[in-house]
């Protein structure tokens, strides 16, 4: 696939949060997520639709081309994030730190998303050691 951005061969398949398999271009470190990825980066997914549902009806005109289907992109905020949209396929294109900041948004406190909640560790009982 071709980078929007850079408009370069570098998409190329990874595991992001969740382990989703997204699209990462390695020349600017932007990120496709295809219809649905996105959620991956949310915990909650229902918030984040409805701020998706939201956007789509707001976007713009985007001089970028969707990597998957060659579809001119619109631009679409949420918040302070904007990030193109394809409206063909449903994918989401995301400069980068785009996924990062809209991930802070959508958690209480403002941190960051975790790729999945960490596992508490043990703790030994007293005397055991």
């Amino acid at each position: 696939m071709i980078c929007p951005r850079c408009r370069d061969d570098g998409l190329k398949e990874g595991l992001g949060p969740r382990r989703a398999l997204v699209d990462l271009c390695r020349g600017c470190s932007g990120v496709w997520l295809d219809k649905g990825e996105v959620y991956a980066y949310a915990p909650d997914p229902g918030k984040l639709f409805a701020a998706f549902r939201a956007a789509y009806q707001g976007t713009a005109a985007s001089h970028l081309l969707c990597p998957r289907c060659r579809v001119a992109l619109r631009e679409a905020r949420v918040e302070a994030v904007v990030f193109e949209a394809c409206p063909a396929c449903g994918g989401n294109w995301f400069d980068k730190g785009e996924v990062e900041a809209l991930g802070r948004m959508l958690v209480p406190g403002g941190g960051v998303l975790p790729a999945e909640a960490p596992k508490p560790k043990s703790i030994p009982p007293r005397g055991s050691g």
